[in-house]
């Protein structure tokens, strides 16, 4: 399934942002973090000096005495996405979140409340949701956007339009429905 979004994402035109927690780099501060904005960490230099130092300070990256505070990071990582998305739809990616260390997820949670409109959009593959109590928006585990409804809002694709989620495998063939807008360009609704 997290296949088939990519895919749908980057044949839309989106850039994608990628990052896979493994279990290695669990206890690692803000691993997954840099996994993630390590293709668009150079431009960091364009943040607000506190985020920026902040951040890179989270990375080891900062030469200089730096706060690590989760405020700042959290902004600054925001506002990275948020520039970047300005520019070309982004979909953000984190798959194995199970695995992904707390400090990112907390990070990626502070992120996912304040990020909005259609230019971005965050996708969380987990075996396991307990770890991930941070990153919901109200929305239950079985809701619209769950895993388990064939059927999401994709930002991105044709406008908003509902496109379906089930990537082909090798019992079941491609949905006709599954590119944006459905098989002749018209949405198709649950």
């Amino acid at each position: 399934m997290l296949d088939g979004a990519l895919h749908t994402a980057r044949a839309a035109g989106t850039r994608v942002l990628r990052a896979e927690g493994a279990v290695p780099e669990a206890e690692l501060a803000f691993s997954g973090l840099h996994q993630l904005l390590s293709p668009v960490l150079a431009e960091a230099e364009g943040l607000p000096v506190r985020q920026r130092d902040a951040l890179l300070a989270a990375f080891g990256m900062n030469i200089q005495e730096a706060e690590r505070d989760p405020l700042l990071i959290g902004l600054a990582a925001g506002t990275l996405l948020g520039r970047v998305a300005a520019r070309r739809r982004l979909l953000v990616v984190v798959d194995d979140a199970q695995w992904a260390d707390a400090d990112s997820l907390r990070t990626l949670g502070f992120v996912a409340r304040r990020l909005h409109g259609p230019q971005v959009a965050l996708l969380i593959a987990a075996r396991d949701t307990t770890r991930l109590t941070g990153l919901s928006r109200g929305r239950s585990s079985t809701g619209p956007y769950s895993r388990s409804s064939p059927w999401t809002r994709w930002p991105g694709a044709a406008g908003g339009r509902w496109t379906c989620s089930s990537a082909p495998t090798p019992t079941r063939p491609p949905c006709t429905s599954c590119r944006p807008g459905g098989p002749r360009g018209s949405p198709r609704r649950r």
